[in-house]
């Protein structure tokens, strides 16, 4: 009970922070330039079509690390907040092992702070049980994949997460994730796998370990 009240906490603070973590990121990010006309046009576009053809579009338009340098602050904010409004639709996508909206959301995470790295690591912790492969070769060739890596590979979080009630549910969620990278048996992907299992293995001796 204790965790979950501390996570309440969490909660409130992300949102708070949630809208200027972009920013940190841009002080740490590589330099890129950015056509905000042709990035706003793409993600419109994909919410309105979420074809695998549209994805690769607004996923190109993304640059391919976190922004650094001088930045339109209110082009960015903009885009964050749409993009993250609609997140909804890239999700459904992902769900379905749509490789495209896979890569679009692994590259969303270069604008993503707060409550939305979290609300991309629930929906990429999905994939890795629905589409385990999948999910280790996008995350494995990711440009920003060492970005990924530092903000916590994204296998311990789903919706379950956020109430207690469904706390039971989560840690099936989990186990179960563990089965399904387990079935991935490339040795291209084994070290990867095995950092991936060893988060959710951790996470569950913390929180589930009675």
């Amino acid at each position: 009970m204790r965790y979950f009240a501390s996570w309440r906490a969490c909660v409130l603070i992300g949102t708070m922070l949630g809208g200027l973590f972009p920013f940190a990121q841009v002080m740490f990010g590589q330099e890129q330039s950015v056509d905000w006309g042709v990035l706003d046009l793409a993600a419109r576009r994909y919410v309105e079509c979420p074809s695998t053809d549209n994805a690769l579009l607004l996923y190109n338009a993304l640059p391919e690390m976190p922004l650094s340098g001088q930045v339109d602050e209110g082009r960015l904010v903009g885009f964050v907040d749409y993009a993250f409004d609609n997140i909804d639709v890239l999700e459904r996508q992902v769900s379905v092992g749509d490789r495209n909206a896979v890569k679009l959301g692994l590259r969303l995470y270069n604008f993503a702070g707060g409550l939305n790295v979290m609300r991309l690591d629930c929906m990429m912790g999905n994939l890795a049980r629905s589409h385990p492969r999948m999910f280790l070769e996008e995350l494995k060739s990711a440009p920003n994949a060492q970005w990924i890596k530092k903000l916590g590979y994204p296998v311990d979080l789903s919706s379950f997460y956020f109430s207690e009630k469904w706390k039971a549910a989560h840690r099936f969620e989990l186990e179960m994730r563990i089965k399904a990278l387990e079935s991935v048996t490339d040795n291209s992907l084994v070290e990867l796998r095995d950092e991936c299992i060893k988060k959710i293995k951790e996470f569950l001796a913390k929180v589930y370990h009675d």
